[in-house]
């Protein structure tokens, strides 16, 4: 099954314009990648947000990016899927 955005472009693609993006600095590309994402791919974004803040920008960057999940939950945002332990 190939995964697609809402424009059903590819999903890969568009995920790795997204992180390029991010790491570029580039702010409108990065925001088409999201834009193209949502809302089906959320929990993906927050994600991939967290590893390039982690890996690229540190600590205080990443705690802003938690902060903000936190709110987007609080605010109606999907519940996180559950992982079995």
């Amino acid at each position: 099954m190939r995964l697609v955005t809402k424009n059903r472009r590819d999903f890969y693609e568009v995920s790795s314009l997204l992180q390029k993006s991010l790491r570029r600095g580039d702010m409108i590309m990065s925001s088409r990648a999201v834009s193209e994402l949502l809302p089906k791919h959320a929990n993906y974004i927050w994600n991939r947000l967290m590893i390039v803040s982690a890996e690229d920008c540190g600590d205080m960057v990443t705690g802003e990016i938690v902060a903000l999940y936190d709110a987007w939950l609080k605010t109606g945002g999907p519940t996180p899927p559950r992982t079995s332990r």
